[in-house]
């Protein structure tokens, strides 16, 4: 008798685990560690992707660690015809770590420069 109760809760139990399982992978999924950045970016390419008609913009920047990177964003069609190729962009986005995205929040359409950023570094 006592080997059938076993056999009869192993199933359930199993389908236990598997439920805490996946809640605890969605809690996980929920609490993405996100940066919020504000630095210069130059465009290095724009183009309308075929698939699905989005206006994306591929920028030249520095990563956190100061090595270059490139970012490309979905834009509106109206911020993407004004921007100016080898223009440099003042990006003001948010990255999220564990899916590697990034998420265009700002982007300043004004005559920036290097010298711009370098300013308010010194500043804080």
């Amino acid at each position: 008798m006592s080997v059938t109760s076993f056999r009869s809760r192993k199933p359930i139990s199993i389908v236990v685990f598997l439920l805490v399982f996946s809640f605890l992978t969605i809690g996980c999924a929920e609490n993405e560690k996100t940066t919020e950045v504000t630095q210069p970016g130059e465009l290095l390419e724009k183009n309308i992707d075929k698939r699905n008609g989005e206006f994306n913009a591929t920028f030249s920047t520095l990563d956190t660690n100061h090595t270059p990177k490139t970012i490309t964003f979905s834009l509106n069609k109206n911020a993407w015809n004004l921007l100016e190729k080898d223009k440099l962009y003042s990006l003001h986005y948010v990255f999220k770590h564990q899916s590697k995205k990034y998420s265009l929040k700002e982007i300043s359409f004004s005559n920036v420069t290097l010298e711009d950023f370098r300013e308010t570094v010194e500043e804080y």
